[in-house]
């Protein structure tokens, strides 16, 4: 094959599907524009997820004629002047390259005026070519719509996600742009229905509970401070309150959202408490501009910091100092139990759990001091090399060969095999187990239990707009619900579900269901059997009759369960010689 020089027109849309790769990554380049101009109000409208329609609208310092005709073509910007500035940049857009992009791949219309002209511009682009220029009357600003985004790349057109999803990217990008542009009056109409009307706000929390409606002003936490040219502000949740994801973790720095794996680490430490939550948070870093480089991701969600341990520093005791100046002691009531509150004769006992799978807390239940012995000496917290998963399991004989002798942290049971100890998570096996349960038997443990009085859920449009897309979906789950403006109203939910945990769940499974397009409807499901066996399953610190711990046990061997629905492992053993080789018997 010969080396050839790629006709013009080709190389204009390979440029383009590099800096332009779906609809939302045209609404992030034409925000941040309007931003860049000194827009105090920017209108967001799209339709069809922005495939039809993308159009932005602001009140800022506007273009003339020249200017606009060499915004739209390549290397062409406002913000930096040589190399240096590069490395210095304060404002959000610089490539030069987002404009003519655009242009290159839509029908685009670019509508702008000075505060010092008397009529304003209109340019007409198609596929990269000016079909019109021309006065009109219009306000001092700027509009740019986008039409028909890819309609000259039909195999990039084709590869685009559905209305649903690409909507969904630009309103979970729209809310990154709520928490960072408080001065800004902020309007998003997606399908012809306004879903956000923020007007300016004086402080982060206003915001933050227009994109996380679930949490109150009480359960955040203010963290500032500010050391060697580094400023760290923003808001974290208190501990106990939080998401089984990262989507309620945000981090901007110098103003631009940004992904960055090491502010998620230092976050962990920070926060320092394990448990299964991962706070909200929405924390913004101001460093000086020549300490990081924000060309490391074509869409700048990026950085590289020159001295990250500095920060890394800053960022926990801040976060350390925050909770600890924080530090309240608050009564709070419990819910009812669900029996109390759904209709007819329901308890967490069905048909099934009498065989083991679901244990009731009861007052008449042996107690641990007296059937299980939990003061046992610590068991030291490092395995040897060569310890087993329980593999063999179909040649145990249950339960002369295999003794409980006790409970460790209220979570372990500890068993007897031979010249072995067996260490069982309580939680995992039992998670297990109705799993298993729900797979064969979803009509039963899917069954509809009505709410007498049901159940409000506090959710943003993002969310709301996924809950209207798969209810058919939950309906076989079990739930009915009925959506509103701001809220989700719960009327029934599956006889698995503890009411308790209804709203967790429901929460969990919204998050999963947000890649549903992308995986295969069957992963989702045993995803979503999962979480609602994970929520059916006892927890750390229930105290289990003997009875359902043998039963417990004998499900696990019988079955020859070895992990938990999320792989984690039910049991492992530490033999008799690997003790006497600690104790130095070996």
């Amino acid at each position: 094959m010969r080396i050839i020089e790629l006709p013009e027109d080709v190389v204009k849309r390979i440029a383009a599907g590099e800096v332009v790769t779906r609809p939302v990554s045209v609404v992030k380049e034409l925000v941040e524009n309007s931003v860049d101009a000194g827009a105090e109000t920017i209108l967001l409208r799209i339709e069809n997820g922005g495939k039809s329609l993308i159009e932005v609208v602001d009140d800022g310092s506007g273009m003339e004629k020249e200017e606009i005709i060499l915004a739209i073509k390549p290397h062409t910007t406002s913000k930096i002047r040589d190399i240096k500035d590069l490395y210095s940049l304060s404002t959000y857009g610089f490539r030069g390259e987002a404009l003519a992009s655009i242009v290159n791949v839509s029908e685009t219309t670019i509508i702008s005026k000075t505060s010092s002209q008397t009529l304003g511009t209109e340019l007409i682009v198609k596929g990269g070519e000016i079909q019109k220029i021309g006065e009109i009357a219009c306000n001092t600003g700027t509009t740019v719509r986008v039409k028909n985004l890819f309609f000259n790349i039909p195999a990039r057109r084709k590869f685009l996600s559905s209305a649903n999803i690409e909507g969904r990217m630009i309103t979970e990008l729209f809310q990154k742009f709520l928490l960072s542009l408080l001065p800004i009056h902020l309007i998003f109409v997606r399908d012809g229905e306004q879903i956000y009307n923020a007007v300016p706000a004086s402080d982060l929390l206003e915001r933050i509970l227009m994109v996380f409606p679930e949490l109150e002003a009480n359960q955040l936490v203010k963290v500032e401070a500010q050391e060697n040219g580094v400023k760290i502000y923003g808001y974290l949740s208190r501990p106990g309150i939080g998401l089984k994801n990262r989507t309620g973790q945000i981090f901007f720095v110098n103003g631009r959202y940004v992904r960055v794996s090491q502010l998620y680490k230092t976050l962990e430490t920070a926060v320092g408490a394990k448990t299964s939550l991962y706070p909200y948070s929405v924390i913004f870093l101001e460093v000086p501009p020549e300490n990081i480089d924000v060309n490391v991701h074509p869409q700048k969600l990026e950085v590289k910091f020159s001295k990250y341990q500095r920060l890394h520093e800053l960022l926990v005791k801040t976060v350390r100092n925050a909770f600890e100046s924080n530090i309240t002691h608050r009564i709070v009531s419990s819910r009812p139990s669900s029996n109390k509150i759904v209709e007819g004769s329901r308890t967490r006992i069905h048909e099934s759990s009498k065989k083991g799978f679901l244990f009731e807390d009861s007052k008449d239940a042996i107690s641990y001091q007296k059937n299980i012995f939990r003061d046992l000496s610590k068991v030291s917290e490092t395995f040897p090399d060569n310890f087993e998963k329980k593999e063999q399991v179909e040649e145990i004989e249950y339960p002369k060969k295999f003794k409980v002798i006790g409970v460790f942290g209220e979570r372990y049971i500890i068993c007897q095999y031979e010249d072995k100890l067996v260490f069982i998570d309580q939680h995992a096996a039992h998670e297990r187990i109705i799993y298993e349960e729900l797979k064969s038997k979803s009509d039963e443990f899917l069954k509809p239990q009505t709410l007498a009085f049901p159940v409000e859920l506090k959710l943003d449009r993002l969310r709301l707009d996924i809950l209207r897309e798969k209810l058919d979906f939950l309906n076989k789950l079990g739930f009915e619900i009925d959506l509103q403006e701001e809220k989700a109203i719960i009327r029934t939910l599956p006889v698995i579900l503890d009411i308790s945990k209804l709203e967790e769940t429901l929460r969990e499974i919204i998050s999963e269901l947000r890649i549903a397009e992308f995986v295969d409807e069957n992963k989702i499901l045993d995803s979503v059997y999962a979480k609602l066996a994970c929520s059916a399953a006892v927890k750390t610190s229930d105290k289990l009759q003997l009875d359902d711990i043998d039963e417990l046990i004998k499900n696990v061997l019988s079955r020859k369960l070895l992990t938990c629905p999320h792989g984690r492992p039910l049991m492992i053993e530490i033999s008799e010689k690997d003790l006497d080789k600690w104790f130095g018997r070996g």
